[in-house]
């Protein structure tokens, strides 16, 4: 993006929060099917794409290499008969909203948390409540981040505290092996000394 004010060309990356929803659909071949003098169809890939917040600009249309290599998880999905992957954590698993808040923003197209705390301010302002949702999914996931940090410290001290647990075993059988040695070396000694004293009377 070049910027006018500094004469500077940036780039900004923005998180991709459409969602796709591909299909098939029978489409008529006219040609073939003048040519046989019966209806044939083909079967082709379609796409829905909806953003988020947004219910009247829906995009439906035969699916393009670019919808491929934007969603390539969803269209390998898709490909294999699989269920299409929702990047994020899905709106139903947030205790904080009952089953009509999750049917109100599945409405407006809003599928994971990610999606609510990413919507535009535009959209947010569209519907009542949502401006409030978008702000707690924000909080949400800030916290989640937070947490996530902190669990993963938590386990990197278990981890060492197994680890240490692992090497003070370790030494306890060190230190008898050592123990039971120097104990056969002082028998030796007392034996040899032993025999000695035997020999010399």
């Amino acid at each position: 993006m070049y910027d006018n004010d500094t004469g500077m060309d940036f780039n900004v990356e923005t998180k991709d929060t459409c969602r796709p929803l591909f299909r098939y659909e029978a489409v008529q071949n006219k040609a073939k099917s003048s040519k046989e003098g019966r209806p044939i169809f083909d079967q082709r890939a379609y796409v829905q794409i909806l953003s988020p917040g947004d219910t009247k600009n829906i995009i439906d249309t035969p699916v393009q290499d670019e919808h491929k290599k934007r969603w390539p998880n969803q269209w390998e999905a898709f490909e294999k008969g699989s269920e299409q992957p929702v990047e994020g954590t899905p709106i139903n698993e947030w205790p904080r909203l009952n089953m009509a808040q999750v049917h109100e923003l599945k409405a407006v197209n809003i599928f994971t948390i990610e999606q609510l705390a990413e919507l535009s301010d535009n959209a947010a302002q569209a519907s009542m409540g949502l401006a409030t949702l978008k702000k707690h999914a924000e909080v949400y996931l800030a916290k989640s981040k937070d947490d996530g940090v902190v669990f993963e410290a938590l386990d990197k001290v278990e981890k060492l505290e197994d680890k240490m647990e692992a090497l003070i075993e370790e030494n306890k059988l060190l230190r008898a092996q050592a123990e039971l040695s120097q104990k056969t070396k002082r028998r030796r000694k007392t034996d040899v000394s032993t025999d000695d004293s035997a020999s010399d009377s």
